[in-house]
């Protein structure tokens, strides 16, 4: 009897600790899951908290393939927002599954795929085509997707048709397009199903197949709507929308089109709302109706300026909270490290169960031998404690470099105020045509959309805040200069050209020159000095 009971003691321990990794390892998939549903849900912030809680308790278990797959999901919420950041993870996650060739080479292979995949999608997005096409190529030679139940083989096709289409090869891209949609019908694939189905759609309709091209637009959105993915509803409507236009029904048209944009105002994206929008302004200026037209494109600028301000509130919070998992994983490696020590007393404890004479001797040094760890590592941590304030003060102006990148949008500010005051001016030239209202009734009616003031103003804080302070200190050094003399500064600043700043100041372009040469004097320019490089230097 004294034998056999440490041998049920041993059995009794063991099997409780493989329940509670079980229980663990079923409580991380269920974090993936979640987090997944609220990804698909363009939620990323909660999306990368579940993800990394989900890292956390497969770091515990010492689970590779579950980590490397949580890795790849916060790629997978992060790109968006930060590309560096995403590929940080999609490179993890690539480390990982290697690693996995030998012990579970079938996960490997496809993990491998589908971070190449991810790795490939921020390629493309970042204008690396060249680059993103061969991962898409290394990623299909690296799986056989025969059983493959994540879509990925679909996506790389529709990747590439993407990646060929920006690079202007119309017929590799469609090539790819109907690999794509052929494989998500093979495998009944019905979340992506939509997508590929507008684009063979838009196939068709370039080949002249008109008929064809709105079965395509129908089919998808009849999936879309059986899958209450109203995402693809928006997009099926305005294809269809887009179709009736081709053929001259404009009621037909009109009646997709009011539906995509009811559907449109239910979505968090609102670049659906600005393309059902665009779509109708498209169809407005195609009647005529030019007053109509400018109505929708003044609500398009108010729904960009809204998504502007709440992209810069989401980008700032999963920048955030991807700074918290930063420092959370570090302080999970460091606690890795600090566990291997008790991981060996648990190897040990085990047993000793069975030389239950050793067990107090190896539980007594072993203590001793912890405690002197963990006082030598309360120790190396505080004389590091200064230099971790240091890290962490470097890392958080990493992050703010990382929402600096809006300062691309100060072009597209720039870009939109030009346009609009052109399409305004040819309005008004438009109209001027028109007998029957007086021309003083349609200037004051056209004048009501020029709000350069206002414009000018947002545009104006934007820049100031993305060049530190710019006119700030131009008028520090040249007291003298006026209002409009800064305007130009300005624009010289963007590296705009003369004609494009003659539009967003609503001015001829002689009226520019004229105004750089007064600008030239005031600044004490000489002949042969350049006033652009001169305005960049400051």
């Amino acid at each position: 009897m004294y034998i056999h009971r440490p041998l049920s003691l041993l059995l009794l321990l063991y099997c409780c600790l493989c329940t509670g990794m079980a229980a663990r390892a079923q409580d991380a998939h269920r974090f993936l899951q979640t987090g997944w549903q609220a990804l698909i849900q363009d939620n990323d912030t909660t999306a990368l908290r579940y993800f990394d809680t989900a890292y956390t308790l497969y770091t515990k278990q010492g689970q590779e393939a579950g980590q490397a797959e949580a890795l790849l999901y916060m790629g997978f919420a992060s790109y968006g927002s930060s590309k560096s950041n995403g590929l940080k993870y999609a490179h993890k996650a690539l480390d990982h599954y290697q690693q996995l060739q030998s012990s579970a080479p079938e996960i490997a292979a496809l993990g491998t795929g589908r971070a190449r995949t991810l790795l490939a999608t921020i390629k493309a997005r970042s204008g690396q085509h060249q680059e993103a096409l061969a991962l898409c190529y290394d990623a299909l030679g690296t799986y056989d997707y025969t059983q493959d139940t994540t879509g990925t083989q679909g996506i790389i096709f529709q990747l590439l048709g993407n990646i060929f289409s920006h690079l202007g090869k119309t017929d590799s891209a469609d090539y790819y397009y109907n690999l794509a949609l052929k494989e998500r019908q093979d495998r009944k694939d019905l979340v992506y199903l939509p997508g590929s189905l507008i684009k063979a759609g838009d196939i068709a309709q370039r080949a002249g197949h008109t008929q064809k091209s709105f079965d395509y637009y129908h089919e998808a959105l009849n999936y879309a709507q059986q899958l209450h993915n109203r995402q693809a509803e928006v997009s099926g409507r305005i294809a269809l929308a887009k179709w009736w236009q081709a053929a001259g029904q404009y009621d037909s048209a009109y009646q997709y089109v009011h539906d995509a944009i009811d559907i449109a105002r239910q979505l968090s994206d609102l670049q659906f709302s600005i393309a059902a929008l665009g779509t109708q302004k498209d169809l407005l200026m195609q009647e005529g109706r030019y007053r109509e037209a400018l109505a929708v494109l003044t609500h398009i600028d108010s729904i960009q300026q809204v998504g502007a301000d709440w992209e810069k509130e989401q980008l700032a919070q999963n920048l955030e909270v991807q700074y918290d998992i930063e420092a959370h994983q570090h302080a999970l490696v460091q606690e890795k490290k600090a566990s291997q020590s008790a991981r060996r007393l648990n190897y040990i404890l085990i047993g000793a169960i069975v030389c239950s004479g050793i067990l107090m001797f190896i539980i007594f040094r072993y203590q001793r031998k912890n405690q002197q760890q963990q006082k030598a590592l309360f120790s190396l941590q505080q004389q590091n404690h200064e230099l971790q304030l240091r890290q962490q003060a470097q890392e958080q102006a990493l992050l703010q470099n990382e929402i600096d990148f809006k300062e691309s949008q100060l072009s597209a500010m720039a870009l939109q105020i030009s346009m609009r005051n052109e399409l305004i001016n040819e309005l008004k030239d438009t109209v001027a045509q028109e007998p029957r209202l007086s021309s003083q009734h349609i200037d004051k009616l056209l004048h009501k959309g020029i709000t350069q003031d206002q414009e000018w103003e947002e545009f104006n804080m934007t820049f100031e805040s993305v060049n530190k302070n710019f006119q700030q200190k131009l008028k520090e050094k040249y007291p003298e200069i006026s209002q409009n003399e800064l305007k130009i500064c300005t624009l010289i600043k963007m590296n705009l050209s003369i004609k494009e700043m003659a539009n967003i100041l609503n001015i001829s372009p002689d009226s520019v020159k004229m105004a750089r040469y007064r600008l030239r004097k005031k600044l004490g320019l000489k002949t042969e000095d350049n006033l652009a490089s001169f305005i960049q230097s400051l």
